[in-house]
């Protein structure tokens, strides 16, 4: 009996298959915990991966911002660790500081109420994307800067892991800043990445000269140093009265050699006249012909030169087909101007459309832009060093009077403009663009004098004194163009980086 009940209990499988129920959802519990497990690592990973590209993403817009914001604001000053030489060159535009400096101002734009802050906190931050950026930009020191009063005392560490980037380059003819740009997406906890970017930017590919499409007169006995004279037309009255004209003195662009351009050199580096009409000693009515010409083919040119001096004969470069052509080459005969002179036949072209739009902006962000229902066409005060003024569509007349000189540039828009005698003058820029006619005409008066150099649209009447300093770098006055990426590194923690 017993037997029979044990091998019944043997052969009974119906608590089996509940066993193997519970076994079999233990396995699948225990696999799927870890495919979950798995998961969830690859999903965080993922997480990870686009929290860090969305970080490098808005570290890359930051260094955008901060290279539209150097097409603005060019001024090597604010952009060095000295806080104290923020201001030495004029107001910032915006109301941020850029800079890496700790030391710096509660009012970043007027350079007021000093205060201080530590270098998680310094440059610029913004929100953007989902997250935010921190950026920097510094200057680097360069060749040619002066060693008393230095626009860049505490420049960039030139050795991070590039050389130093402006080699033995000055800044008026490329200016070099480094940006870096830290980017957090999202704004806290979460992915950090970091761009550092070295950018090369040029001047504006205006004359520094005196030069006009038109014609140039000299009248009242003014003192011409430091700075040639170029002319579509004529130049006259080049030697007459009490007229003064250093020829011993360095002039801006020297003897004029400066390839693709020109490529003859002149016998002289101070002041020269070269005009693709007649170099004259008299009056406009005095100079109509070859025999009234009075340059000497070795420190001034003209369309007669061609059988004087060193047999150079002045031109205005043309292609094959009558079009201007400033970098063509020149044949063994000709010398021409040392710059691109636009085109003669439109004389607006003398100054980029380009260049005039970026200071307009400026004068509209310092509050100087200035039409003829907003400003008196009579200029009494300067609001300060490096100031950006632009009057559009109407004529001016500076007749400040101050000390320190008021500094800067000027742009007449559709005007002309007038330097009045009862100003001490000017140093800086003068820009005067319109149709070379009844607009575009740019005149200095006895007794006035003008540091720095001038480009116009029509005749160019100067009684009053030019002498640029040789000491000062008009350059800097002017904002940057062709802001270019010169090195870039993507940064995957704080403190190392891999090139791209």
């Amino acid at each position: 009996m017993r037997n029979r009940i044990f091998r019944r209990l043997l052969s009974d499988e119906s608590g089996m298959t509940m066993a193997l129920a519970i076994f079999t959802m233990v396995i699948i519990g225990v696999m799927g915990a870890g495919l979950l497990t798995f998961t969830m690592r690859n999903l965080d990973s993922v997480v990870q991966v686009n929290q860090g590209q969305q970080a490098l993403d808005i570290a890359d817009a930051g260094v955008q911002a901060a290279i539209a914001h150097l097409r603005l604001d060019s001024t090597r000053q604010h952009y060095d660790t000295n806080s104290s030489n923020d201001c030495s060159a004029g107001k910032r535009l915006g109301t941020a500081d850029w800079s890496p400096a700790t030391s710096t101002w509660t009012d970043a734009k007027n350079c007021t109420g000093p205060t201080t802050r530590s270098a998680s906190q310094a440059g610029v931050t913004r929100s953007f994307g989902g997250g935010q950026f921190q950026v920097t930009i510094q200057c680097f020191v360069q060749t040619g800067d002066s060693t008393t009063n230095p626009p860049c005392s505490g420049g960039a560490n030139p050795n991070l892991t590039d050389p130093n980037p402006a080699g033995t380059t000055p800044a008026s003819s490329k200016t070099f800043f480094r940006i870096i740009s830290t980017g957090y997406y999202p704004s806290s906890g979460g992915a950090v990445r970091r761009v550092e970017a070295i950018v090369a930017a040029q001047l504006p590919g205006v004359p520094s000269s005196y030069y006009t499409p038109g014609e140039i007169d000299f009248n009242g006995g003014p003192t011409l140093k430091g700075v040639s004279f170029f002319a579509g037309k004529n130049i006259t009255g080049v030697n007459t009265g009490s007229i003064s004209v250093d020829r011993a003195t360095p002039a801006l662009y020297g003897d004029w050699y400066n390839p693709p351009y020109n490529d003859k050199h002149r016998t002289t580096s101070g002041v020269g006249f070269g005009a693709a009409g007649l170099v004259c000693d008299r009056g406009p009515s005095q100079c109509n012909t070859a025999s009234d010409s009075y340059a000497d083919g070795l420190q001034d040119f003209d369309s007669t030169t061609g059988t004087k001096g060193n047999k150079y004969q002045f031109v205005f470069k043309k292609d094959a087909s009558g079009n201007p052509a400033p970098t063509r080459p020149l044949s063994a005969n000709e010398i021409s101007f040392p710059f691109d002179p636009g085109n003669l036949s439109d004389p607006s072209t003398d100054v980029n459309s380009s260049i005039t739009g970026q200071l307009k902006a400026i004068a509209q962000e310092q509050g100087n832009y200035c039409t003829p229902s907003t400003c008196s066409s009579t200029v009494n005060t300067w609001p300060g060093y490096g100031s950006i003024y632009f009057f559009d569509g109407m004529d001016v007349t500076f007749k400040v009077n101050q000390t320190p000189l008021a500094t800067g540039v000027i742009v007449v828009n559709n005007g002309n403009f007038t330097l009045n005698n009862s100003s001490n003058g000017f140093r800086g820029l003068v820009y005067v663009v319109g149709n070379g006619t009844t607009t575009g005409n740019f005149t200095t008066m006895g007794g006035t004098s003008m540091d720095g150099y001038a480009v116009a649209s029509g005749t160019m009447s100067i009684g009053g004194n030019v002498s640029p300093a040789t000491t000062f770098d008009y350059s800097s006055l002017l904002p940057l163009r062709n802001v270019n990426i010169w090195s870039w590194r993507e940064c995957y923690d704080t403190t190392t980086c891999a090139p791209k």
